[in-house]
């Protein structure tokens, strides 16, 4: 060291002072001739250029400042400083030298505050003992500082976790190394054990931690632990990358026993185990929805096969996740799997029951459609010679006979269509034809239509109508009058030697509709109380005995119930044994102008004053075309007969006919076609001759042209007036 301006009294209390002393010339470089010990042990001997220059200063930036700060190496340092000239000397004088702070370490201060106050309880110590730890052990194991230093740390471990935690610091302690989360429970003060996650690092004998409450944590991930063990299925994560490589970084442990894989000890499952179970014809299907799912966002849901532990047997896997992260090309689901092979075998049982069901239903629509042509067939000869047999001389007992004849067939024919519109209601396939119809009208003609069957019942039958009830209205003629037969004529079926009355009442009249009111009162045996809603129920009679005196399906009731529930009307009932029952029920109808009303069908039109009418009758059946022959030679009609369609259209290229009667079900060519062709060359009304109910057929027969339609068994009156009616007005 120089002594160049040092007064040696002084040179040894400043060589060895505390605080930094150095001095530099005055001139380029600038180099540092004198420094203490204090400046070489933290500067001076690690600079390779002993000079200003070679510390990093530029005189310029101090030359006016009492106060220097220099940052060499890791470390900063504040010098208080005097320049040549104020000296009295040619040299710069550095003095009161202080290290201030280590870069990248916060300042005392600081560092106070983050481990006083931080998340964690921070510790240093050595063997078993802390020689340092900080104040959040209060808060975590409500032990102080001083209560928790230079003591033996063992007695705060629970005995099950000490032996292990010894064993494994002591060989972090032998190589100087560390271990993250290591687990053990500590005793804290008010006797309970919390779990610690400890990070411990040693270095040289000397051990530094810190630690963390996860007791709460624990105690989750325990409880989703044995969740994710126990639930039936099994819970996943599923990675695609941008190279498109496909991993599973997690799947619970349900996992083995849903796939059947018997390697239980491994922590995951590669890939190609899981794909080689899935059913090779699922493959595409759980790809592809995988794939879409990732286009769309919304969540992966798939059904799929895997091959089950038996030879043969299949599994079904339900798989449902949610599309978590799209980032860089990176695809993540998070799901579950569960086994639904039992809710598939459901399934496939329900779905083969119902087409059981749906084959049983169409078989039994196609078998009780064809018995309804079969008898509607023969029915329709009987009821074709009981008229001829009227238009004859005949004995009163013979007429006697021919009405219970008559009688009877109308009761085949009203079970037929019971049975048929049963099986259209159950089926969903019947539906109202609303058209403009005249109520009082339509409740006459009902009324007329039971006079005989009154009078052999020796019953009076009564018709008690509201003159305000006079109106034209939107409804289903058929059907409302379908219900009014069914309880009239139950009502004459169960009195004998009484009566029976339709009351028709109008009880409400709005701009738009208005609400009728029905009524069928009966002095019959009447109803017990308790049978009253079994009267309703399909093929339900009170008793057997009932089947075998009164005849009937059972089902006339249950389908006028359901034909009025679809006129949003509800059927009621009132009675007392051998008093008599009173059925009722309200229909709100649409009102209408009576402009819109067809010509009246109720009044008897002009008979057709011709001097022959010429017919052809195209009908398959002998029996019935012999019977509809004698019917027209009655009425003094001259008539050709063909079989089939193709002998129809021969027979009007060589001959005028005035009126066409065509049966719908003939051979070679149908009733359909024939009548479409016909209107193509021809302007000759056409009646349809049907065994099929009119609901059934009539979207078809007015799409080929038909000009009107009677239905088998074939009311001759009804055809008379029909014929007459097209005649009358071919001819105005």
């Amino acid at each position: 060291m120089k002594d160049r301006g040092i007064n040696n009294t002084f040179k040894k209390v400043i060589y060895e002072s505390s605080d930094m002393v150095f001095l530099a010339d005055d001139t380029y470089p600038y180099n540092i001739f004198y420094s203490n010990l204090a400046f070489d042990n933290s500067i001076g001997d690690y600079l390779l250029d002993k000079s200003l220059v070679g510390l990093g200063l530029d005189v310029n930036s101090y030359i006016f400042k009492e106060e220097l700060l220099i940052s060499f190496q890791s470390s900063d340092y504040k010098f208080q400083i005097e320049l040549p000239n104020q000296n009295g000397e040619n040299y710069f004088l550095f003095y009161n030298g202080k290290e201030i702070k280590k870069h990248g370490f916060p300042s005392s201060q600081d560092s106070h505050l983050f481990f006083d106050s931080g998340l964690d309880m921070i510790a240093i110590g050595k063997n078993n003992f802390l020689t340092w730890v900080n104040s959040k052990t209060l808060k975590v194991l409500g032990y102080t500082q001083e209560e928790l230093v230079n003591v033996d740390l063992c007695q705060f471990f629970h005995p099950e976790d000490l032996s292990d935690f010894r064993l494994t610091i002591a060989g972090l302690n032998s190589e100087n190394s560390g271990y993250d989360d290591l687990s053990v429970r500590i005793l804290s003060k008010n006797h309970g054990y919390r779990l610690i996650s400890w990070n411990v690092k040693f270095v040289d004998g000397s051990f530094y931690a810190s630690g963390r409450d996860v007791t709460e944590r624990r105690r989750d991930f325990q409880l989703f632990k044995n969740f994710t063990n126990y639930v039936p299925g099994a819970f996943f994560k599923l990675l695609i990358n941008n190279t498109g490589e496909i991993t599973f970084p997690y799947f619970s442990p349900s996992v083995f026993e849903l796939f059947g894989i018997n390697d239980t000890n491994n922590e995951s499952i590669d890939l190609g185990v899981i794909v080689s179970k899935i059913h090779h014809e699922d493959t595409a299907n759980v790809i592809s929805t995988a794939m879409m799912s990732s286009k769309s966002t919304k969540p992966w849901e798939c059904d799929f096969r895997i091959k089950g532990k038996d030879e043969g047997s299949i599994k079904w896997i339900r798989v449902h996740a949610q599309l978590a992260e799209v980032r860089h090309m990176k695809l993540v689901w998070y799901g579950y799997l569960s086994d639904v092979t039992s809710s598939k075998m459901s399934e496939q049982t329900l779905h083969l029951q119902k087409e059981i069901a749906e084959n049983s239903s169409r078989i039994k629509s196609e078998f009780l459609s064809t018995i309804s042509h079969d008898l509607r067939t023969p029915l329709n000869a009987i009821t074709g010679s009981i008229y001829t047999l009227l238009q004859d001389v005949h004995t009163p007992a013979q007429k006697a006979a021919f009405d219970t004849i008559n009688f009877s067939v109308d009761n085949l024919i009203i079970m037929i269509n019971d049975l048929l519109d049963f099986q259209k209601i159950e089926a969903g396939k019947l539906s109202l034809d609303l058209q403009p119809m005249e109520l009082a009208g339509v409740v006459k003609q009902v009324i007329n239509s039971f006079e005989s069957h009154a009078l052999e019942s020796r019953n009076t039958l009564r018709l008690h109508f509201d003159d305000a009830a006079n109106l034209v209205v939107l409804g289903d003629k058929v059907r409302l009058t379908q219900v009014l037969n069914n309880l009239i004529s139950n009502a004459l079926k169960f009195t004998k030697n009484g009566q029976v009355e339709l009351k028709v009442q109008l009880k409400s009249n709005k701009s738009d509709y208005s609400i009728i009111y029905f009524e069928v009162k009966d002095t019959g045996i009447g109803i017990a109380e308790e049978d009253m809603e079994k009267i309703f129920q399909d093929f339900d009679q009170l008793q057997q005995t009932f089947s075998k005196k009164y005849g009937g399906t059972g089902l006339g009731l249950s389908i006028s119930k359901k034909l009025l529930e679809q006129m949003d009307s509800r059927i009621e009932v009132t009675s007392q044994l051998g008093v008599g029952s009173i059925f009722f029920f309200e229909i709100a109808f649409e009102n209408v102008n009576k402009e819109m009303l067809r010509p009246n069908s109720y009044s008897k039109p002009e008979e057709v004053k011709l001097s022959q009418v010429s017919v052809l009758m195209a009908e398959d059946n002998d029996v019935n075309a012999l019977v509809l022959g004698k019917i027209l030679k009655k009425w003094g009609y001259e008539f050709d007969r063909v079989t089939n369609g193709v002998e129809a259209l021969e027979a009007i290229g060589k001959k005028e006919y005035d009126i066409i009667l065509m049966d719908i079900q003939m051979p070679l060519m149908d009733g359909l076609e024939c009548t479409s062709k016909i209107k193509e060359i021809s302007n000759t009304p056409v009646i349809a001759l049907t065994a099929a109910i009119e609901q059934e057929v009539i979207k078809a027969l007015e799409a080929v042209g038909f000009d009107e339609y009677v239905s088998k068994p074939i009311d001759a009156d009804e055809l008379h007036q029909k014929i007459n009616d097209l005649l009358v007005v071919t001819n105005l």
